[in-house]
């Protein structure tokens, strides 16, 4: 196992091995994002990805961006920004528009992101609005390199928070009110430097729910302390009715060479 500091430098060389370092955190000029029936005094079209650090209060003097991006080209780049100390949230959405062009676009919806969360999602329910049909709606979430971690072995980044979970279920019932019978495909991911989880809650926490939430969050603590491994955590979510994977990402392998 590496020690924290081989790890910090591993991190540091994987994440100057991604193509978009040359870009991550400059916020480019924004153009406006064409035939946004309902978005368009908020979202702005944007050439790359960056952290969005949206401090007013006022989530409606706020502004957004957006990429037009296949998903795979989006995962890259926002693998390359767990290095920025703030978390961020997009939407990923490949389907029709109301004005029927096919597109895929990547919706910056954070507020407000600070190391440990991001306070606030910008109306998913009027995005959706804008679309007749959605093939894939992905919630996109980072949890970027936790540089001041006292185990070096573990990380609160390593795994889904309960906050991100609540948030999962949040949206959720968003995508119920607003997009019933219009989604086909639906997951909920979080790029971390162990990997990349795509998760789906279950239908709904029962009365059990917050038991199921605060054992898993007892897990993750006894995993960041070393008592045990994250394979454990991630079943403690299976078996709360969470169906979850892990797969690798660009700075994972990078780390587990």
């Amino acid at each position: 196992m590496k020690n924290f500091k081989e790890l910090k430098e591993s991190a540091k060389r994987a994440l100057a091995s991604l193509l978009v370092l040359g870009t991550l955190g400059c916020a480019p000029t924004l153009k406006a994002l064409p035939n946004m029936k309902f978005n368009s005094e908020f979202y702005f079209l944007s050439n790359n990805f960056y952290i969005n650090n949206n401090i007013n209060k006022n989530p409606e003097h706020n502004k957004h961006y957006v990429v037009e991006a296949t998903k795979e080209t989006g995962e890259n780049s926002i693998e390359g920004l767990l290095d920025k100390d703030l978390e961020e949230v997009w939407l990923y959405i490949k389907g029709t528009t109301e004005d029927k062009r096919k597109v895929e676009r990547w919706y910056e919806i954070g507020e407000i992101s600070t190391r440990d969360e991001v306070t606030n999602i910008h109306n998913p329910e009027k995005i959706i609005a804008d679309f007749k049909d959605i093939d894939e709606f992905s919630h996109y979430h980072i949890h970027p390199i936790d540089k001041n971690d006292l185990n070096p072995n573990a990380s609160a980044s390593d795994s889904p928070s309960t906050n991100d979970i609540l948030a999962f279920f949040k949206t959720r019932n968003i995508i119920n009110n607003y997009g019933k019978g219009k989604i086909k495909n639906l997951d909920f991911r979080i790029i971390t430097p162990v990997g990349t989880y795509i998760l789906m809650p279950p239908t709904n926490l029962t009365d059990s729910g917050a038991d199921v939430l605060s054992h898993y969050e007892e897990q993750r603590l006894r995993y960041m302390i070393g008592e045990i491994s994250l394979e454990n955590v991630i079943e403690t979510l299976r078996d709360g009715g969470f169906t979850v994977e892990l797969k690798e990402n660009k700075l994972s392998k990078a780390l587990n060479k």
